[in-house]
């Protein structure tokens, strides 16, 4: 595989691809027995999951969407002949309704600059001796903004902000930087657009300002070296890898 270019490519393949990715080596900030359990047993994607990718799709890959998806503008019940037949039609790929259309328009609408974006981008490149991977939702290389789409409950800021540091979309936000500086191209913010996943969908976009950005990258060095160090050892240790904890009594509590 080509490095340090923007690649089009299917998901499937991309999938497919050798690299390590955000999605696993973000379990190593539990411990690497966690990274190395979640990366040789993937787990089905949940329907929540589904529905973000779809919005993904939609909003910025139609002919990903049109492979992947069936739109079903109706409820649809498995067990009718109406039903059956849907389901047939859909073949492998899965069904979704027109609220995945609803969310996509309202994405379009409140991020203009997306149409100029290029969108859907894979690439690969080497980093302390390690191959990675990415795949760019979008880069509009005119101001140097990279965009990572996030389908969530809730958009406000008080929940938001503690979704990116609970989910690690800082470290995320730290990896596709270097992703996208090693192509060549100015980087000049990230941004995270935040949509809801039901009506009315609203739309906010979270940036992640430089001083979270340099702490992501600190965190992304310092998993990257316990990796390197689980895979040299092959020793996989989990969360007290044979410690024992002592708990004190906090200091909340009661005398």
């Amino acid at each position: 595989m080509e490095q340090n270019k923007f690649i089009k490519m299917r998901d499937d393949e991309y999938f497919a691809a050798e690299g390590i990715h955000y999605s696993s080596l973000k379990n190593m900030l539990i411990s690497p027995k966690h990274y190395k359990y979640c990366l040789e047993n993937p787990e089905p994607s949940s329907p929540s999951q589904i529905w973000g990718r779809a919005v993904h799709a939609a909003t910025l890959d139609k002919e990903e969407f049109a492979r992947s998806f069936y739109l079903y503008p109706e409820k649809l019940d498995r067990r009718t002949k109406e039903g059956k037949e849907v389901v047939a039609a859909a073949g492998e790929r899965e069904i979704v309704g027109l609220e995945v259309s609803d969310a996509a328009i309202a994405i379009q609408e409140a991020v203009p600059d997306l149409a100029v974006c290029i969108k859907e981008n894979a690439i690969f490149f080497d980093m302390f001796d390690l191959l990675f991977k990415v795949k760019i939702d979008a880069y509009n290389s005119n101001d140097g903004t990279i965009y990572d789409l996030k389908t969530t409950t809730d958009v406000t800021p008080n929940s938001f902000t503690r979704a990116i540091y609970n989910y690690g979309y800082y470290l995320q936000a730290a990896l596709y930087w270097k992703a996208v500086a090693v192509t060549g191209n100015d980087v000049q913010s990230y941004r995270i657009i935040a949509v809801e996943n039901r009506p009315p969908f609203d739309v906010a976009v979270y940036e992640i300002d430089q001083e979270y950005l340099a702490y992501g990258s600190k965190t992304l060095d310092t998993l990257i070296d316990r990796l390197k160090t689980a895979q040299t050892f092959d020793h996989w240790g989990g969360v007290l890898d044979g410690y024992v904890y002592t708990v004190s009594k906090p200091a909340w509590a009661e005398e």
